[in-house]
């Protein structure tokens, strides 16, 4: 898949300060792997997971767990390689099997998910190592918790696999809300059905005052919400 955006037309709308300016990449893949300049018009209605197209000298592939190519719009992990020698890194100082690993089938796995348009427009939806697999299907864990978190009356949530009877994973979500008499599980879950695929959906919606967070950082301790 090659994609092509128009540098000039971007770089003209930059130096005019008028924009938003949208990317993705990796220090791996080089830099950017894919950009846009948002004109103040297009800032306003440009989906939160676009991050434009890709740089003419890079291929981008939407790969499933043995690296072939989903269908536009499938959710897959972000595969890239260069069209031309030098563009990406060579590997990982002192660490070969990293390496080997990391551009297994000679595509660079970024370990990111994401999917592409029928114009090939990319979207970032997550990081792999968060998501969680129902039915065969990833589940953006990042992207479905930020669509919670818009609810006005949710705090702070946090979504996390466990072990399903028939293989693979169910979602199970934590919710921490500003005013319990005016949140319920069936609010949530009526919300979401309007907005994702059922694969999508979490098997159990749970209610906590407060989460358990990592000294320091304070971030939620997934590994104590599993066994709750």
């Amino acid at each position: 898949m090659r994609v092509y955006y128009d540098r000039d037309a971007d770089l003209n709308l930059i130096k005019a300060k008028k924009v938003a300016v949208i990317g993705y990449g990796s220090t791996e893949s080089g830099g950017l792997v894919a950009l846009k300049a948002l004109s103040a018009s297009e800032a306003t209605s440009w989906p939160a997971t676009c991050v434009g197209a890709v740089r003419d000298d890079l291929e981008v592939r939407i790969g499933n767990r043995f690296d072939e190519e989903v269908a536009a719009g499938e959710t897959g992990e972000i595969l890239v390689r260069p069209r031309m020698p030098y563009v990406i890194s060579d590997g990982y100082y002192g660490l070969p099997e990293k390496a080997l690993e990391a551009r297994r089938n000679l595509w660079l796995h970024t370990g990111d998910l994401g999917y592409m348009e029928t114009n090939e427009r990319l979207h970032f939806v997550g990081r792999a190592r968060e998501a969680i697999r129902v039915g065969g299907a990833f589940v953006p864990v990042e992207y479905l918790e930020n669509l919670i978190r818009s609810l006005e009356e949710v705090v702070d949530c946090a979504v996390v696999g466990v072990p399903a009877e028939l293989g693979d994973e169910e979602i199970r979500l934590f919710v921490q809300r500003r005013t319990p008499a005016e949140l319920s599980a069936d609010c949530v879950m009526s919300y979401l059905r309007a907005k994702v695929p059922k694969f999508m959906l979490p098997k159990s919606v749970e209610f906590l005052p407060a989460f358990p967070r990592s000294p320091g950082t304070l971030k939620i301790q997934k590994n104590k919400l599993v066994s709750l």
